[in-house]
C-alpha cells in the first residue's frame, strides 16, 4: 500500500537478497505475509551467488576432473596434459550465475514479492529509508528481516586496488592462470582458493595468522585435509601475515607481479596474484541500527534467540548478520523459520542440525556438536572413528586414507555429532544431520543398510560396534 507519495507499507520489509533474504522473502509471502525485498544489487543472489559458493564450486568441479585424470594413470589410463581456456571457464560462470539469478527472480514475481532495488537503512523501528529507489524511497513496515550477508574482510595498511591484491570472490569470479600465488588466510575460502589454484597449475604458498586450520572443526579433520595440501602446495606457514607489499618492474612497462615480505622476518618472495582469505566482516554499519532497538554482541552481530528474533520484537536476523556459522544453507533455513515466525508459526532454530562443508581435495564435512566444544562444556562423549580402506573404498582417495568418525553420548547412545573426510563427503553428511535432527542413536544408524562398497556403510558399521573406539 502506498502512504502519500513517498512510502510504501508493507507487513513484512526483508534487507538483502541473498540465499538467506530470498528464502524468507518467498516463504512469507507463500504463508500469505504481504512482502517487500529490498537489497542493493538489481540481480538477487547476494554474494553467495555472486561472489561465492556458486563461482567456487565451477571451480572445484574443473579442479576435481583435472586431478582425476592426472589420478588415472596409477590404473592405467593416461591422458594428455589439459589446457584450460580460462576465458571460456569465465564466461561459463558467468552464464551459470546469470541463469539462477533469474531463477531467484523469476521466483520472487510468482510468489508475489516486491522486489525493490536500493540500499536500506532503518530509520526507526518501523520505517527504512531506500537510497537509490525510486519505486520506495521509504518503506513502513510491521515487520522486518535483516539478511544483510557480510563482505570479505581486509588486512590494514593493504591496499584494495591493488591489480595483484585481491580477496576470494575476485579471485574465484575472474580465475587466473598464475605460475605463483599466495594465499593469506587459513579459513574454508582460503582453502579452497588454495586447492582449486593449485589444480589449475599454480605453484601455491598458504600462510595464515592463526596456529590452526578450520579451528571450528576437530584436529582430527583438519589434520588430515592439511596433510594432503602440503602434497599440493609448496608450502603451509601457520602464524604468520603479510608485513609488506612491493611491486615489481616488469618489461617494456608490463606488471611484474608482487615482492612480498611476511612478519616472520622470512625471505621476501615474489608472486604473480596474492589472495586474502581471513574471514567475514560485517554488513551491518549502513543501516543504522542504533535507531531500533536491535543489539549487537561483542563482535558485531546481530543477537537473536531460537526464534531468530533480536532485542527488537519486530526484527528479525537471519544468516552472516548473526554470526558463525556463515553458511548459505544456515542462512535458507533460518530465512524459512523466520518467516513461518512472522506468520504464526511456532518455528525455532536448531543450528546442530546445520553441516558444514570444505571443498578442498580432500573434502571435508561435519555435523552436530564437534569434540571440542563437548569438551568445552564438559559434557561426556565417545568417539568411534573407521579408516575408508577397512570398508573397501581405497579407491576414493589415491592412498585410501578417508575416514569417518560418530560421536555419542556412552550413556543413552545418542548421536552428538560426525565428521567425514574424503571424496563425496559434502554429499554423505546428509544422513548425518538427518540423524542428528530426528535426535537417532546409534542402533538407528546400525538398522540402516547401506550400498556396499561404499563410502557410507562406514558410518553404519561405526554404529554397529566399538571398532576403533576411544572415549572420554
Amino acid at each position: 500500500m502506498v502512504v502519500g507519495e513517498l512510502t510504501i507499507e508493507s507487513e513484512l520489509v526483508v534487507i538483502g537478497g541473498g540465499p538467506g533474504g530470498h528464502a524468507a522473502a518467498c516463504r512469507a509471502s507463500e504463508l500469505g505475509v504481504d512482502t517487500t525485498l529490498v537489497d542493493d544489487r538489481p540481480a538477487l543472489g547476494g554474494s553467495w551467488l555472486h561472489e561465492a559458493c556458486v563461482p567456487s564450486k565451477q571451480l572445484v568441479r574443473l579442479a576435481a576432473t583435472i586431478r582425476g585424470a592426472r589420478a588415472a594413470a596409477t590404473s592405467g589410463v593416461e591422458f594428455s596434459t589439459p589446457r584450460i581456456d580460462i576465458e571460456r571457464l569465465r564466461a561459463r560462470t558467468d552464464e551459470t550465475i546469470a541463469r539462477i539469478a533469474e531463477d531467484l527472480t523469476t521466483r520472487c514475481r510468482r510468489q508475489e514479492v516486491r522486489h525493490v532495488v536500493g540500499t536500506a537503512r532503518f530509520e526507526s523501528g518501523r520505517q527504512l529509508a531506500v537510497a537509490g529507489s525510486s519505486v520506495a524511497p521509504r518503506l513502513r513496515f510491521r515487520r522486518a528481516i535483516i539478511a544483510a550477508g557480510s563482505r570479505e574482510r581486509w588486512p590494514d595498511g593493504l591496499r584494495r586496488d591493488h591489480p595483484r591484491i585481491t580477496g576470494t570472490a575476485e579471485a574465484l569470479r575472474r580465475p587466473s592462470l598464475c605460475d605463483r600465488v599466495l594465499v593469506m588466510g587459513g579459513s574454508a575460502s582460503g582453502l579452497e582458493v588454495a586447492s582449486i589454484y593449485a589444480a589449475l597449475g599454480s605453484t601455491v604458498t598458504l600462510v595464515y595468522a592463526g596456529d590452526e586450520l578450520i579451528p571450528h572443526a576437530d584436529a582430527d579433520l583438519t589434520a588430515c585435509v592439511a596433510t594432503h595440501l602440503r602434497g599440493q602446495l609448496a608450502s603451509i606457514t601457520p602464524g604468520v601475515s603479510i608485513a609488506s607489499v612491493d611491486d615489481i618492474a616488469g618489461v617494456d612497462d608490463i606488471d611484474g607481479g608482487v615482492r612480498v615480505s611476511l612478519d616472520d622476518g622470512s625471505p621476501p618472495q615474489d608472486f604473480e596474484r596474492v589472495v586474502i582469505a581471513i574471514g567475514r566482516a560485517s554488513n551491518l554499519d549502513d543501516l543504522d541500527l542504533a535507531r531500533t532497538k536491535v543489539q549487537l554482541d561483542e563482535a558485531g552481530w546481530i543477537t537473536v534467540d531460537e526464534c531468530l528474533q533480536t532485542t527488537d520484537p519486530r526484527i528479525f536476523a537471519i544468516g552472516d548478520a548473526t554470526g558463525e556459522p556463515m553458511l548459505a544453507l544456515k542462512a535458507a533455513h533460518q530465512g524459512h523459520l523466520a518467516a513461518e515466525r512472522v506468520a504464526g508459526w511456532e518455528s525455532t532454530f536448531d543450528a546442530r542440525a546445520i553441516p558444514a562443508v570444505l571443498f578442498t581435495e580432500p573434502p571435508l564435512a561435519w555435523c552436530g556438536l564437534t569434540e571440542r566444544q563437548l569438551a568445552e562444556q564438559s559434557i561426556p562423549f565417545a568417539v568411534q572413528r573407521s579408516q575408508w580402506v577397512a570398508a573397501g573404498t581405497a579407491g576414493n582417495l589415491p592412498d585410501g586414507d578417508g575416514f569417518t568418525k560418530i560421536i555419542y553420548d556412552p550413556d543413552t547412545q545418542l548421536v552428538l555429532g560426525v565428521g567425514i573426510v574424503g571424496a563425496g563427503a559434502g554429499e554423505l553428511i546428509a544422513e548425518s544431520a538427518l540423524a542428528l535432527e530426528m535426535g537417532a542413536v546409534l542402533t538407528d544408524l546400525a538398522a540402516t543398510v547401506h550400498p556396499h562398497p561404499s563410502a557410507s556403510e562406514t558410518i553404519g558399521a561405526l554404529a554397529r560396534g566399538p571398532t576403533g573406539t576411544d572415549g572420554v
